[in-house]
């Protein structure tokens, strides 16, 4: 991470305060993991589901001096705001957008003024929420090129708006980043997450990769299909670094173990980019 200068502005990420006498027990029974095991500082990957099962949003959540942070997609937000506001009903906890300030990844863990806690899958790096930069500061590109590929390594998913509500946590490599905890109570989809995990078996995983695509052509690559046109997984959270993307995608197991030859196609079905190469998982 040498590349990462000391706060590179994740604008892609908001945080919520989740604060209130139910704040605890409200998050225990929404998200996929065990909130009480979150040790004052820490912070833990999880996700926040439909009642079927699949990932409305991948989330980081940390616990700070009694109160919860989390971390969310910027572009589901009204997504994961309206849904817990949906569940609420009495219970006493507040949402509250955090304002004038923005989350920064850094690999310095000084925390100065700052709110700071670690990236829950790579303790070399933390995020911090502090004052929005001024609009003309220049934009960090190679510390947010490095920070994205460090997060690709690690295995860390971030969904938007064609990736929500489409993959069950199996799916998106959250068991394996111990983001869903099975002896917990119950949440929005845990019968069916927990039913696939003792008694059947995922049929897509997350796999990192590289392909010839430019930035342009990125933003229109949605699927994965072989070359009878067959579907076979979804592009997740990418970049593009001149001519080549880097990033992880949804991809069928089955595919995978026979060595398919695979392409980016948008949503008509078109041909984008050269061949997909899978990188060591």
């Amino acid at each position: 991470m040498n590349k990462l200068m000391p706060k590179v502005p994740l604008t892609t990420l908001l945080c919520l305060k989740v604060h209130g006498s139910d704040a605890n027990t409200f998050l225990q029974s929404q998200l996929t993991i065990d909130v009480e095991r979150i040790e004052n500082g820490q912070s833990r990957l999880g996700a926040y589901c439909e009642p079927k099962g699949r990932v409305i949003s991948t989330l980081i959540l940390a616990f700070i001096d009694g109160g919860f942070y989390m971390l969310i997609p910027t572009v589901l937000k009204d997504d994961v705001l309206n849904t817990l506001l949906k569940y609420r009903f009495r219970a006493k906890v507040e949402f509250e957008l955090i304002v004038d300030s923005q989350v920064y990844g850094s690999n310095e863990h000084k925390a100065g003024t700052d709110i700071i806690f670690p990236h829950p899958l790579d303790e070399s790096r933390s995020f911090r929420i502090g004052p929005t930069l001024k609009a003309d500061k220049p934009v960090n590109a190679e510390g947010l090129a490095a920070w994205s590929i460090a997060d690709f390594d690690s295995g860390m998913v971030w969904l938007d708006q064609r990736t929500s509500c489409q993959h069950l946590p199996q799916s998106l490599g959250l068991i394996e980043n111990n983001a869903v905890d099975f002896d917990k109570g119950c949440y929005p989809g845990q019968e069916i997450i927990a039913r696939l995990k003792y008694l059947g078996k995922a049929k897509h995983t997350t796999q990192k990769f590289h392909a010839n695509i430019n930035s342009d052509a990125l933003a229109a690559a949605n699927y994965l299909r072989d070359h009878s046109g067959k579907r076979q997984g979804q592009r997740l959270n990418s970049i593009s670094l001149g001519s080549e993307a880097h990033g992880l995608t949804v991809v069928s197991c089955a595919a995978l173990a026979a060595g398919s030859e695979l392409n980016f196609t948008d949503d008509n079905a078109q041909h984008i980019g050269g061949n997909i190469v899978f990188d060591q998982a």
